[in-house]
């Protein structure tokens, strides 16, 4: 776990940021998997917090919500779920 928080740096908060707003859908649900496996931790809630991400978290969310489809459920689960877990 430690060696995970370690590796965590700009490079990855900037592609996570990114990804959260690619065009490709399969993209976005890797980046929501991602985000949910690190808001299961209390360390990843505050990764998530000192990065601004919850911002990110929030307009992807209402922009790939703008039109509903079947495709996006998994992609809105994981923010969601995300969202429970920083909640917390």
């Amino acid at each position: 776990m430690r060696v995970g928080r370690e590796r965590v740096n700009e490079a990855t908060v900037a592609g996570i940021r990114s990804m959260l707003f690619d065009e490709h859908r399969e993209g976005r649900e890797a980046c929501g998997w991602t985000v949910c496996r690190m808001a299961i931790s209390r360390d990843g809630v505050d990764i998530i917090n000192n990065n601004k991400l919850t911002t990110d978290l929030i307009s992807s969310f209402l922009k790939h919500t703008e039109e509903l489809k079947d495709e996006e459920a998994q992609f809105m689960i994981y923010l969601l779920e995300s969202f429970g877990y920083i909640l917390e």
